[in-house]
């Protein structure tokens, strides 16, 4: 029976290096780990999403929720048995996530370091996709290919 040797989660051989050449600074130089060698990286990025996409309540100049009427699915007013209308808490939406948020959490939920990350930011949605693509890419490739293809 052969023995199967397996690249261990923290080899340096699962890191996928990036440059990204900016006019008037200094080259932005980062490293990130193939996503799929990141322990619960899906997880850790479902839990950022969910909250950060959980409405909050309005608060007033006191600091107290905004109350207003409670509306059905016909956003029609809910009221009680005595027939007064029931109040809830307003809520703010939160904005959809951008594709530039979503990369930059990816990549600091990845291990990117914060300065890293306010760096990425400044970037344009066009180099930040080719950073997303070729980290996404390098994930699906068998370890072997990686290295090779990196060499």
């Amino acid at each position: 029976m052969p023995t199967f040797s397996i690249t261990p989660a923290d080899s340096p051989d699962l890191m996928c290096d990036f440059e990204v050449p900016r006019t008037g600074k200094s080259t932005l130089k980062f490293s990130v780990r193939r996503a799929d060698y990141i322990p619960d990286f899906d997880k850790k990025w479902g839990e950022w999403a969910g909250k950060r996409m959980t409405p909050t309540p309005v608060l007033d100049e006191d600091g107290k929720p905004v109350m207003v009427p409670s509306l059905d699915e016909d956003a029609e007013p809910r009221t009680d048995s005595n027939g007064e209308p029931i109040m809830e808490p307003a809520m703010n939406r939160p904005e959809p996530i951008s594709d530039k948020e979503a990369i930059v959490e990816q990549l600091r939920v990845a291990g990117v370091t914060p300065k890293i990350c306010t760096e990425l930011n400044k970037l344009t949605d066009g180099e930040l996709v080719q950073i997303f693509r070729n980290w996404q890419d390098a994930s699906k490739v068998a370890v072997g290919e990686f290295k090779a293809s990196a060499s």
